[in-house]
């Protein structure tokens, strides 16, 4: 099976893994709310479990599944870190803005002019390097930012993108479910669909 086949069952497979071990398990309190009494979530919550590579029918199941796991729970970080990622950047945009007209104000046209090196106490040379610094984080939240919203586009499922821009937008889950009228488990089973379409979308590359 090649490469990218091969990682595209593995993100399918997590789930039909997730129901058959997760049924056989004694650390399943099963009932209406179907709770892993491990983890203390509920099943559909669990990201990942080693029990899931002890299933004999599939020897080499932990060689292609953890890494479409990885990738699922870095979509997850992305998601979840997507909000602050935009106050971030706001937040740098006016530090590196205030910094500029500070010291344009203080130091005029010297500052623009070399300054020789060596000099620790330097107060335009320090000013430059944080700028500088901030600047190279400043482009690669930008970036990653970018990255996030073109694969937010591809969600083309009313629901799912719905669920989708509540969770960038930094909602709870408890408060999503209520706003679209979903149970946690039915909203849960949502946004692992949302995760397995943003994975593709995002890290294709690397399946």
């Amino acid at each position: 099976m090649d490469p990218i086949n091969r990682n595209i069952e593995a993100l399918i497979e997590i789930e039909k893994v997730r129901h058959d071990i997760c049924e056989r398990c004694p650390g399943t309190l099963w009932g209406a709310k179907s709770i892993c009494r491990v983890f203390q979530q509920h099943i559909s919550e669990v990201e990942y479990c080693s029990e899931w590579n002890k299933d004999s029918s599939s020897e080499d199941r932990k060689e292609y599944l953890e890494p479409a796991l990885e990738i699922l729970q870095r979509v997850d970080e992305d998601l979840r870190d997507y909000h602050w990622m935009i106050k971030e950047v706001g937040r740098l945009e006016s530090r590196l803005k205030l910094a500029g007209d500070a010291a344009t104000s203080m130091y005029g046209i010297e500052s623009t002019l070399p300054k020789p090196t060596g000099r620790n106490n330097d107060p335009v040379g320090k000013e430059a390097i944080r700028r500088v610094r901030q600047l190279d984080r400043l482009d690669q939240l930008r970036r990653k930012i970018k990255h996030i919203e073109q694969a937010v586009e591809k969600i083309q499922d009313e629901k799912e993108r719905t669920v989708l821009e509540c969770i960038l937008d930094g909602e709870r889950m408890g408060t999503i479910a209520h706003h679209v009228g979903l149970s946690r488990q039915k909203l849960n089973k949502i946004k692992r669909e949302i995760s397995k379409k943003m994975a593709w979308e995002m890290y294709r590359d690397e399946f």
